[in-house]
């Protein structure tokens, strides 16, 4: 049985669906609008780090006055503020076909709308519920905790570095 190799991963997300999706950015969003999306953000900012993906996340200006779409690229992670009269789905519909027409890219699209999930089916990419993406970025968090905890914290440079390499850099420093 052949297993498909993707080169690319992309996960694209509805940002104010998600906010609204989920139960500690929609507590916030109630109090800030913007706190909320910066809390997402930085959580897809390390999503990002954790996982190497390309990370996209739309938030709908569909009623807004700008007259471009604003994209801001942090690497692997992009933040998308839409034109005005253009919403958040428009804009995943057509990244989502772009990207999914390479046969090497993986593309996930996060959004709890059941309408926008069989359009982006209906493209060639693979749909996920926020709650289905927070778990996995959770999950993603407790292994890297776990990886890490058995690990001592080491003072001097001397607990990080193998005896060996010591020892040559020591032979080094008398000469």
């Amino acid at each position: 049985m052949a297993f498909k190799v993707y080169l690319y991963k992309h996960l694209i997300l509805d940002g104010y669906n998600v906010l609204n999706a989920l139960e500690p950015f929609s507590k916030q969003l109630k109090i800030s609008l913007e706190d909320a999306r910066q809390s997402l953000n930085d959580a897809l900012r390390e999503y990002t780090a954790l996982t190497g993906e390309h990370v996209v996340v739309v938030y709908d200006a569909y009623k807004g006055k700008s007259k471009i779409t604003k994209i801001e690229k942090f690497g692997q992670f992009e933040v998308v503020f839409t034109k005005e009269n253009e919403t958040a789905d428009s804009y995943i519909e057509v990244l989502a076909e772009s990207l999914s027409d390479n046969k090497r890219n993986m593309v996930r699209v996060v959004t709890s709308d059941w309408a926008e999930q069989q359009i982006v089916l209906g493209i060639g990419a693979s749909r996920m519920v926020p709650k289905e993406f927070y778990q996995e970025y959770l999950k993603l968090k407790t292994n890297l905790k776990k990886e890490y905890e058995h690990k001592p914290a080491f003072a001097t440079l001397e607990g990080r570095i193998e005896t060996h390499i010591l020892d040559e850099l020591e032979k080094w420093r008398k000469r």
